[in-house]
């Protein structure tokens, strides 16, 4: 199953968006006979088996988004994860046709819609868990409410809660591993769950760290891309960036982030020095964002020196773990250029820390419905 972040990004340059919910999905498809005695189970009352598609098993969700990808297949202007299908177009003739092509497909192949759940025609639509308009990728305003509403946590369990909800509002967090650890920190088994001042603003800054008006644009296919790393003594933080489109058919000179990827260091990394846990973020930063860099030429950008001179001499003419690191991303077509620290900005936001003292510092359907309708001849 494809992830948002593969299959959002062609909503770049549309004005108006639908979204179709497929309405009791899995039992819209039939089991073959083979497959229906497969599927047969013992009660009281005899033996049943499943005549449609079921929850429970473990294909079945590979199963039904294969179908819906060959019923979307000739469907221009639309994608699909699991049941939510979102329609988009340029224009509102784009648009119609595209929403008339769905329903077209969706009626010949037997797929019904939740007419409750569907949106029509909208300059913006909730999809899979964030809001998407021409200006780009935004995160869902319930989720961002209940992050800044949330109460100091009093034990393992509510931090726990309080790192789900942040872990899915990451990708609009500049390096937010790095941020958190001290916090995480505390989730180890081994660690006694003691609240200090010191967790409580790094608790609190996390917090303000994203907010409704956050957004994210869509990957440009034929805009320069720039891939921006920096490290601290905790973690990585990469940035994917491009730049806008002018009216004019030219891009500006300013980027925006497409997405943000961070990563706590183990201890054995954190051991690494500068120019190791430099290009262990390039090869994060890449392999992260390979859906996007991969087959295509991009910009590295770094404000260390030395990861400029090393990259552009031979793999051999390095230490052997840069080697090994070089070499897990030869097969991409890049380029790395050092930028001041002074000038760069946005990669040394990826890796700033609240300003804490070091004690902080350490070491993130109803059964009965279903059974009813599937409850098939006894065999």
């Amino acid at each position: 199953m494809k992830t948002p972040e593969e299959t959002t990004h062609s909503f770049h340059g549309a004005q108006f968006f639908s979204n179709f919910d497929a309405k009791a999905g899995y039992w819209s498809i039939s089991f073959d006979e083979e497959s229906q005695l497969l599927t047969t189970f013992r009660t009281p009352f005899g033996r049943y088996k499943f005549l449609r598609l079921h929850f429970g098993l473990c294909v079945s969700q590979d199963i039904f988004q294969q179908r819906i990808d060959s019923i979307l297949d000739q469907c221009p202007g639309t994608v699909a994860i699991a049941d939510d299908i979102a329609v988009y177009g340029s224009t509102e003739a784009e648009h119609d046709r595209n929403v008339l092509t769905l329903m077209q497909k969706a009626k010949h192949n037997g797929l019904t819609f939740n007419s409750k759940k569907c949106v029509f025609k909208q300059p913006q639509i909730d999809f899979f868990g964030m809001r998407y308009n021409i200006n780009g990728v935004h995160p869902d305003p319930k989720k961002v409410t209940d992050l800044k509403a949330m109460p100091t946590p009093t034990s393992k369990k509510e931090l726990q809660e309080f790192f789900g909800l942040i872990t899915y509002l990451s990708p609009f967090i500049q390096d937010l591993s790095a941020k958190s650890e001290p916090l995480r920190n505390l989730l180890h088994k081994d660690v006694p769950y003691q609240w200090s001042e010191d967790y409580q603003h790094i608790f609190d800054h996390l917090k303000t760290l994203i907010s409704i008006d956050a957004s994210l644009k869509y990957y440009d296919k034929l805009a320069p891309t720039f891939l921006m790393v920096d490290t601290s003594q905790r973690g990585l933080g990469a940035a994917l960036l491009q730049p806008d489109k002018q009216s004019d058919g030219s891009y500006s000179t300013h980027n925006r982030p497409v997405a943000f990827a961070s990563k706590a260091l183990s201890n054995a990394q954190k051991k690494y020095v500068n120019i190791e846990r430099e290009m262990l973020a390039v090869t994060f930063g890449v392999k992260r964002f390979r859906t996007f860099v991969f087959n295509r030429p991009f910009t590295i950008i770094s404000d260390h020196k030395p990861l400029e001179v090393i990259c552009n001499k031979p793999v051999n003419a390095a230490p052997p773990r840069l080697q090994a690191m070089m070499l897990a991303i030869q097969g991409y077509d890049y380029t790395v250029k050092y930028v001041a620290g002074a000038e760069i900005g946005l990669a040394d936001a990826l890796r700033r820390l609240p300003n804490t003292s070091d004690t902080a510092d350490g070491t993130i359907i109803h059964q009965s419905r279903i059974l009813q309708v599937h409850r098939g001849q006894s065999c």
